[in-house]
């Protein structure tokens, strides 16, 4: 039976599997895409069991519509369903930032890893995609220890052309997409003490006895 998660759960578990399948054993390196996990099979989960198998789109019981169901939605409608679903593929950046790379980042786990990714989707030409020339297309995760960095060198040459322009567009532009999640936190800095700093509110009074007010009746402090 498929066990009922959410599907942050099944990212994290697809790609521990992965981890532990492909990282730690050889080749000591593997590439995830936000495209792979929607789709699920493929190179990571083929020999997994049960659900594991199984993409986002499975799990959610979806599948792409047809062409002339879209162009029928454009003519009756004047628009058609985005495909795939917009808050499909940001999910796997969503997971691997908190539950993996931050991990790795505080030194409480994955200490033995290296998450590396970038700005740009290369697709099977071997050919930047314009329209998505910002965005992250997924992750390379290896074996930090460099015994094992003949192997992954052998893994990489080896991998079909997109895939090894992927990784050379992760490596000029890594420090970029790090720098710009780095402006993105400044940038939450600035409007959470913009927040904070707001004092208007306190101009206006509700005119409740705080004797009816529930919360503050036990307060062992003072609420401003």
């Amino acid at each position: 039976m498929k066990p009922k998660l959410s599907l942050r759960k099944i990212i994290k578990e697809k790609i521990e599997y992965m981890i532990e399948e492909e990282v730690r054993r050889s080749p000591y390196i593997a590439w995830v895409s936000k495209g792979q996990m929607m789709w699920g099979n493929g190179i990571h989960w083929k020999e997994a069991e049960g659900w594991l198998k199984e993409g986002l789109f499975k799990h959610i019981g979806i599948i792409r519509p047809s062409d002339s169901t879209l162009q029928y939605q454009i003519a009756q409608y004047g628009y058609c369903m985005p495909w795939p679903p917009p808050s499909l593929p940001p999910m796997l950046g969503q997971v691997m930032r908190p539950d993996f790379v931050n991990q790795w980042v505080d030194g409480k786990k994955y200490t033995d890893l290296r998450f590396f990714w970038g700005l740009g989707y290369i697709d099977e030409e071997g050919k930047l995609i314009p329209q998505y020339g910002n965005g992250i297309a997924g992750y390379f995760i290896f074996l930090a220890d460099p015994t094992f960095r003949k192997d992954q060198q052998y893994w990489l040459e080896d991998q079909p052309e997109w895939l090894r322009m992927q990784w050379v567009r992760c490596h000029d532009t890594y420090i970029k997409a790090v720098e710009y999640q780095i402006k993105t936190s400044q940038r939450k800095v600035i409007i959470s003490q913009r927040l904070l700093g707001m004092e208007e509110y306190k101009e206006l009074d509700a005119k409740i006895d705080d004797r009816e007010i529930e919360w503050r009746k036990n307060r062992t402090s003072d609420i401003d």
